[in-house]
């Protein structure tokens, strides 16, 4: 009768169980290697600025024209960096946006953004959660018949019958896909040009400042600017408020030093100020009904000098 149990049958299984565990080991570390070296280089580049290859600004640039419906986008120059929060972030100077005719849009000193994680990981698409413009300019019109239009410096307008409505429009432009992730766009060094042919006035807005929010459960656009007229400087903070999927609205801004006059030509139910030759300061709110309807102008004014 033969044994298969003894010394020489255990050191055989040993020695296969050996091999398996250092094979198993050898594969889990050839399965961690390509994570340990993402984690390096991540580590690596925190914090340091690196200007993007050729076939990354193609791919940029092909996303840039999905989310401009078909648009196209020019820059100077494309630099990325990794944030400390790993958040990769990419910063383009001297950009011109065309639309789909090849006219342009809007011409920036300086784009830069976040680019969503979720959507790098999951969706292999560079998704930006959050954009930030600077040196923008924007033309406002007021016809003579009240209608309001605005246009990116040399682009095409975009026109509403007042200002609530326009504003109102807004959810509509980032419904597109390619902007799914979007959470936040601030705009600084903001210009606005101002011209109403119904009072027969112009104002410039010079260096402000405008966010806008899309997280949560409501679109909200907040802005602060320092208007220039004829009667001096006048600062102004506005919000807007509309709930996701609504057409409803309401508008409220703050001001301070604005001259009645100038402040009576921008609403009938204002005419009455023009008699009044003094600086205006307070608050005013509107709004939308879900139909569309402009909502009664709420005023809370008071004569003087006031700040903000």
């Amino acid at each position: 009768m033969t044994e298969t149990g003894g010394p020489s049958a255990n050191r055989t299984g040993s020695g296969i169980s050996a091999v398996l565990w250092h094979g198993l080991r050898v594969l889990w570390m050839l399965a961690l290697a390509p994570l340990a070296a993402l984690a390096l280089a991540a580590v690596l580049l925190v914090d340091r600025d690196i200007t993007v290859p050729g076939w990354v600004e193609e791919r940029l640039a092909a996303r840039a024209s999905a989310m401009l419906g078909g648009g196209s986008v020019a820059f100077e120059r494309i630099v990325l960096t990794v944030g400390a929060d790993l958040h990769p972030r990419v910063r383009l100077s001297g950009t011109e946006l065309r639309d789909a005719s090849g006219a342009t849009l809007a011409r920036i000193d300086e784009v830069s953004g976040l680019i969503s994680p979720r959507g790098l990981l999951f969706e292999r698409a560079a998704l930006m959660q959050e954009v930030r413009l600077t040196g923008t300019q924007i033309s406002l019109r007021r016809d003579p018949d009240g209608r309001i239009a605005l246009a990116f410096d040399a682009g095409p307008a975009r026109s509403a019958p007042n200002l609530p409505e326009l504003l109102a429009g807004v959810e509509d432009t980032f419904a597109r896909p390619a902007l799914a992730a979007l959470e936040r766009i601030e705009v600084a060094g903001l210009v606005i040009d101002y011209d109403d042919a119904r009072a027969g006035r112009h104002w410039t807005v010079d260096d402000g400042r405008a966010v806008l929010s899309l997280r949560g459960e409501e679109v909200r656009l907040d802005a602060a600017l320092a208007v220039l007229g004829a009667g001096g400087v006048t600062d102004l903070t506005m919000a807007f408020v509309s709930p996701r999927g609504s057409r409803a609205a309401t508008v409220e801004a703050s001001l301070a030093d604005l001259p009645a006059r100038d402040l009576a030509s921008q609403s009938a139910a204002l005419t009455w100020l023009s008699a009044l030759d003094a600086p205006l300061s307070g608050r005013i709110a509107t709004g939308l009904a879900e139909d569309g309807t402009l909502l009664p102008l709420r005023a809370d004014l008071r004569v003087g000098p006031g700040h903000l």
